[in-house]
């Protein structure tokens, strides 16, 4: 078959091309990141490679080998689509009965996520586990040992627990007994960096998949809606290293609003920041981001996930829309038990990309269940909506009686837009950037582009989380946040709020967070009150220097 032939002979410069072609986050500051944007081969069919699998299993084979002939030539490729693409042959090979070269690129697709993992957004854990697995299937002992010995490694650098790596362990010995006897060399303990837990409630729509991993314990099918608790470790400071979602615990509705009713009872502030991912996430990764998010923002209240029944991969998307729809009455009842049951002080609402779909069709159906009421939320905020741009003007003067704010974060630039631009062609969607950007009455419309393509990921000192911070702590307009400034056109010739270029580093440095916590617990409202809580935050006498006016502008002194 001409699609696995092509698919195996790119697997020796798989790891070489993908390491050295895509962009390192990590590497590059956001304006750099954000030159431009990622791509997709112009092929209407991308979106729905998934649904003609099971039509011509081969012929998807040779589309996907396609479509990585055409990326690797695009030097603003996106890591995320590399991975979804080479993951799903490997599935095709497994079910086209080519097993054991479907393990050799399983193996490799974790080798690939470890060495990008900002970009990739997959937890390399659960892939070397599935990859040992299969190699040991399929008779490939010594690869499935460098597998377990780099899922040890891993789960090293992670900060797991001996109960954790025992399975590991297990299998290590196994294979070690399948090649007669040698046991390798165990990758001496690192030195784990600090580590700090998180914990987040979450309600879901997912059916349960592998109860026995909390990486797997929810899949991409659909279910009916449950609830639990989750516990993620985080490197400290988030952002940089790490991030495992360690446990999973699914409670009864009843004891989950009893538990995070007394969770509030305990935090510095009794809020609830509610995320709603967006297309191609899995359960684990969403878990990962939200508690990153909460800790990155230094959120005082509890942060919740609602995760939607997204099939995880960038090659999910109608799929991915189908679920989001379904999500939107559920998240509304959820939504509205939130507000009745939690005893929360205040609610807000951000969600990313596709996932904007399911929370404003619940804002439609709260807003009809409160006529005239006032704000039912504090903020709501939409990272780079995935939702048609005439439907969004429609809904938007109708959702923003329910919110203190709405703000609308818009770019050009975002990797949650990159597979809705080539299925949709010229309709705009709502979080298109630039000059598109949407303008609406009671919307506070920001283009963000330059803040690259994944402005939301969880990192201390993130421009796009300041600002967000400030939201939410000080229910601030535009015109008093960080660096934003003030122009006329968008689709609409309104106001749109551009972002700082990124020669403006007062808006990324890192004492952001805890100096706005400062502010908040402290109360401050004046002028010399927040000069007095900067000199005891910032001993640099530079970089009170900078930071100074950008406070004064936030406090209106």
């Amino acid at each position: 078959m001409a699609g696995k032939t092509m698919i195996r002979a790119a697997l020796a410069a798989f790891l070489t091309f993908a390491v050295a072609t895509v962009p390192r986050a990590e590497e590059a500051a956001p304006q750099a990141a954000a030159n431009e944007a990622p791509t997709l081969p112009a092929d209407p069919g991308f979106a729905t490679l998934r649904y003609n699998i099971a039509n011509d299993p081969d012929a998807a084979l040779d589309r996907i080998a396609a479509l990585l002939a055409v990326l690797q030539k695009d030097d603003a490729v996106d890591a995320r689509v590399i991975f979804d693409l080479y993951a799903l042959a490997a599935d095709l090979m497994i079910e086209g009965g080519s097993a054991a070269q479907a393990a050799q690129v399983k193996a490799q697709l974790a080798d690939f996520a470890a060495a990008l993992r900002v970009e990739v957004g997959r937890d390399p854990i659960p892939l070397y586990a599935q990859a040992a697995a299969l190699l040991e299937d399929t008779d490939q002992l010594e690869a499935a040992r460098e597998s377990l010995l780099s899922l040890l490694g891993e789960q090293q650098a992670s900060g797991l627990s001996a109960g954790e790596t025992a399975p590991a362990l297990a299998a290590l010995a196994r294979v070690a007994t399948g090649l007669g006897g040698r046991s390798p060399d165990l990758p001496a303990p690192p030195q784990v960096p600090a580590l700090q837990k998180a914990t987040l409630f979450f309600a879901t729509d997912r059916a349960r998949n592998d109860e026995g991993l909390p990486q797997s314990f929810y899949g991409g099918g659909r279910g009916d809606p449950e609830f639990g608790r989750a516990e993620v470790s985080l490197p400290d400071p988030v952002g940089l290293g790490h991030a495992v979602l360690r446990r999973v615990d699914p409670l009864a509705e009843a004891g989950f609003y009893a538990r995070l009713d007394r969770a509030l009872a305990s935090r510095a502030a009794p809020e609830l920041l509610v995320y709603v991912h967006g297309a191609g996430m899995g359960f684990e990764e969403a878990t990962r981001r939200a508690a990153g998010l909460a800790v990155a923002l230094r959120f005082d209240g509890l942060p919740v996930l609602y995760s939607w029944a997204s099939g995880g991969s960038v090659v999910d998307y109608i799929g991915d829309t189908a679920a989001a729809d379904l999500s939107g009455p559920r998240l509304a009842r959820f939504l509205e038990a939130l507000r009745q049951r939690a005893g929360a002080r205040r609610i807000h609402l951000l969600a990313e990309g596709l996932g904007a779909r399911p929370l404003l069709a619940a804002l439609m159906l709260m807003q009809a269940g409160h006529p005239g009421q006032g704000p039912l939320f504090g903020q709501i905020i939409l990272a780079a909506p995935d939702v048609d741009a005439g439907l969004f003007q429609e809904i938007a003067p109708q959702i923003r009686p329910l919110a203190l704010r709405l703000t609308l974060y818009a770019s050009d630039q975002a990797r949650t837009l990159s597979v809705a631009r080539e299925l949709y062609g010229d309709a705009l969607r709502a979080g298109d950037g630039g000059t598109v950007t949407l303008t609406q009455g009671g919307v506070d419309s920001i283009d963000i582009s330059g803040w690259g393509r994944d402005p939301l990921r969880p990192q201390i000192g993130a421009p796009a989380l300041t600002d967000i911070a400030t939201l939410i702590r000080r229910d601030a307009p535009p015109s008093r946040r960080c660096g934003l400034a003030e122009t006329l056109g968008g689709a609409g010739d309104g106001v749109v709020w551009v972002v700082p270029d990124a020669t403006n580093t007062s808006c990324s440095d890192p004492a952001w967070p805890d100096l706005l916590a400062a502010l908040t617990r402290a109360a401050i409202r004046d002028w010399p009150q927040a000069q007095r809580i900067l000199q005891e935050q910032i001993a640099d006498p530079a970089r009170r220097s900078q930071l100074e006016p950008v406070l004064r502008r936030l406090i209106g002194g």
